[in-house]
Parts: C-alpha cells; sequence; structure tokens
C-alpha cells in the first residue's frame, strides 16, 4: 500500500504548532522546574532548526535579492527572522552557561565575582528570551492570514469565524 506523502505547508503547520505548544511552558520555569526548562529549551532549539530547514530555500532567495526591490512585507519578515534568530542565539549563549557552569549554587565557591556571574547570565537570558518572545508574537501577527487560512483547512470543524477580524 503506498503511502500518502504528507504536504510541505501541512508539515509547516504541525512544526508550528508543536513549536508554539514548545515555547509557551519556557517562561514558566518556577511550575516546570529547571531541569525540564532545559531540556525543553532543547527539544525547541531543535524544532528551531528544523522550521529554518523547511524554509531555507526562502531564506536563501530573499538573502540574494536583499538589495535589489522587495516589497515591505518580505523585508520586515527577513528582519523580524533575523532579530529572532539573534535573540535566541542569545538566550540559548547566556542559558547554557546558566545550565552547565553554575550549577550547584550550595557550593562553597558560589560566591562573590562567581555569584554576580551568575545572575548577570540569568538578567541577560531573561532579556534575550523575553525579547524573542515579543518578535514570535510579531512573527505570529505577520503571518496571521496564513496561520488561519491553513488552521482552517486542516481543522475545518474549528470555528475561527472570529479571526476574520484579524486578516483585514
Amino acid at each position: 500500500m503506498k503511502r500518502k506523502k504528507t504536504s510541505l505547508t501541512r508539515l509547516n503547520w504541525l512544526v508550528d504548532i508543536v513549536l508554539l505548544f514548545a515555547i509557551t511552558p519556557l517562561y514558566f520555569i518556577s511550575e516546570t522546574g529547571r531541569n525540564p526548562h532545559q531540556i525543553l529549551g532543547v527539544v525547541f532549539g531543535i524544532g528551531i532548526l528544523y522550521h529554518i530547514a523547511l524554509h531555507w530555500r526562502w531564506v536563501v532567495a530573499i538573502t540574494k535579492r536583499l538589495f535589489k526591490r522587495q516589497p515591505r512585507q518580505t523585508r520586515i519578515n527577513y528582519a523580524v527572522n533575523w532579530l529572532m534568530l539573534l535573540s535566541l542565539t542569545g538566550s540559548i549563549a547566556t542559558g547554557l552557561p546558566i545550565a552547565t557552569w553554575f550549577v550547584d549554587k550550595g557550593d562553597p565557591s558560589f560566591r562573590g565575582a562567581v555569584q554576580r556571574a551568575y545572575y548577570d547570565m540569568l538578567g541577560l537570558h531573561s532579556t534575550f528570551s523575553y525579547v524573542f518572545l515579543g518578535l514570535v508574537c510579531i512573527h505570529l501577527w505577520l503571518h496571521r492570514k496564513w496561520i488561519i487560512k491553513t488552521s482552517q483547512r486542516y481543522l475545518p470543524s474549528l470555528n475561527l469565524d472570529f479571526a476574520k477580524n484579524f486578516t483585514k
């Protein structure tokens, strides 16, 4: 029996849904705990890499034509995507040292400069993470028509009539 091939649009939509549900608990570390936060962060990072791979042709095509005439929406999407990548990279770059280098706060060496570095890194990690979250909101808004249309296609029983006001 021949298996039906999943369309690229459906795959993009499914990956996006999984990423949306994966990002939410990352911002509630007091409820999830540090270890689940770290594991989910790694899974989310892998998901983002997969998401970028799915859109790599677009990235390359727009990058090649970056200094030529482009629609304003395309330039905005491109800029928001790069800012998202930079803020996520900053979040990961500051999150990894917190997770691996300063593991035991009960250790007597966790004083002075090491303690200050930990809290500085934690502050940067939070800042990068919240900037990323804000950019995700902008990204979702920019792609709202596609999100609504595709969600209606794959979940026809879902009533998204209210969302039509957001697509104008």
